[in-house]
């Protein structure tokens, strides 16, 4: 069984792959979403977890939904 430790990390790195596939830099992706940039490298190094308020917001700036960043990462751990 995952720990919530290891799905936070996932998580972080579906994230981060989102945000370089839509071709914005993290900075962008903050400002957009409303996120200080310190904040984001903190999420995306997995040093903190996500709020879902948050996960959200970066969402939508990538333009999909909070839900699926939460589903790709439960599946790469299937």
């Amino acid at each position: 069984m995952d720990t919530d430790k290891q799905f936070g990390r996932r998580l972080a790195a579906v994230v981060s792959a989102k945000i370089k596939a839509s071709g914005m830099t993290q900075r962008e992706v903050a400002a957009l979403a409303g996120i200080p940039l310190v904040t984001l490298n903190g999420r995306l190094r997995g040093n903190t977890e996500f709020k879902a308020n948050e996960l959200h917001a970066i969402a939508d700036v990538l333009s999909i939904t909070g839900s699926a960043l939460w589903d790709e990462a439960e599946q790469v751990a299937a």
